[in-house]
């Protein structure tokens, strides 16, 4: 495999990942949510953006800043930020 189709496939998995751990803290389905969209809108609060960036640091063992989901507000910009963490 190209190392693109890789890399493509792992953005894929990860953010259906992602839409799943979003969508069971905002009580949700990931249907629902659309990665172009703003979590906020879907009533992202403080209290779930710790839990959230919380479950990312321990599935890819990093440390993220505090304020990831309020820097990188949609699933797409936490997706472009993570490809160069993991």
């Amino acid at each position: 495999m190209e190392p693109f189709i890789k890399n493509k496939t792992l953005l894929i998995e990860l953010e259906d990942w992602l839409l799943d751990k979003i969508a069971e803290h905002l009580d949700l389905t990931k249907n629902d949510i659309s990665p172009h969209k703003e979590l906020s809108t879907y009533g992202l609060d403080s209290m779930s953006a710790i839990m959230i960036s919380g479950d990312i640091e321990e599935k890819f063992n990093i440390e993220l800043p505090s304020t990831i989901l309020w820097d990188y507000p949609t699933i797409n910009d936490i997706l472009d930020y993570l490809e160069d963490k993991i």
